[in-house]
């Protein structure tokens, strides 16, 4: 039980730390600007669904385009 508890720990602090960076590299490459909360605000007024990539692929999809 201790084991599975302590891998458990172990889970959650990588998971903390994924967020961490994921936050990090979207603050410094990928934040969010007036012009992407006009076009969520129209989707959502067109009753588009909510669904959407995170700001890091749209970045990375981004300059993967000019490849």
């Amino acid at each position: 039980m201790t084991n599975d508890n302590s891998e458990l720990a172990g889970l959650q602090q990588q998971a903390k730390t994924r967020q961490i960076i994921v936050e990090a590299i979207t603050h410094q490459f990928a934040a969010e600007d007036e012009g992407l909360q006009r076009a969520l605000q129209a989707a959502r007024q067109a009753g588009l669904p909510e669904i959407q990539i995170s700001p890091i692929q749209g970045k990375f999809f981004s300059c993967n385009s000019w490849l």
